[in-house]
């Protein structure tokens, strides 16, 4: 799309502005009146500070507002994938919470199945040791 300068216009002096003549921050001489501008400034300056080229102003101002618009809908679509990423995240590190936790508890009902079982053993050792200690000392003290 072809666009003319609609007045002096001057660079800042970091080249990251495009202001009015008589601008105290304008530096160089960017345009005059009738310039024609690549559209590499309408990218970096915008599209409001130049106009149309005679016989391209149809659909000028649509086109315009249709790339801002997409832009912002790109904009948009990019904070939503990065919340629903951040979510998923949030719900691989849970799941994984609740495995570790689980297998934790598993492995605590085990040791306690096992300490349970240790301690019924070693009663029944002790009882049967018992029931053996009188006859066992009767046959050593003879």
């Amino acid at each position: 799309m072809g666009l003319i300068a609609k007045e002096r216009l001057y660079l800042t002096a970091d080249s990251e502005r495009l202001v009015r003549e008589g601008d105290p921050e304008g530096a160089t001489l960017y345009c005059a009146p009738g310039d024609g501008i690549p559209d590499s400034a309408v990218e970096k300056f915008g599209a409001d500070i130049f106009e149309p080229l005679p016989g391209e102003t149809a659909g000028y101002a649509e086109e315009a507002a249709a790339q801002a618009a997409a832009a912002e809908a790109e904009a948009k679509a990019a904070v939503l994938r990065q919340a629903q990423d951040q979510s998923e995240q949030a719900k691989a590190d849970q799941e994984a919470a609740d495995k570790a936790a689980a297998a934790e508890a598993e492995a605590r009902a085990a040791a306690e199945a096992k300490a349970k079982a240790d301690a019924e053993e070693k009663a029944k050792a002790a009882a049967a040791d018992k029931e053996k200690g009188p006859a066992a000392n009767k046959g050593a003290s003879k």
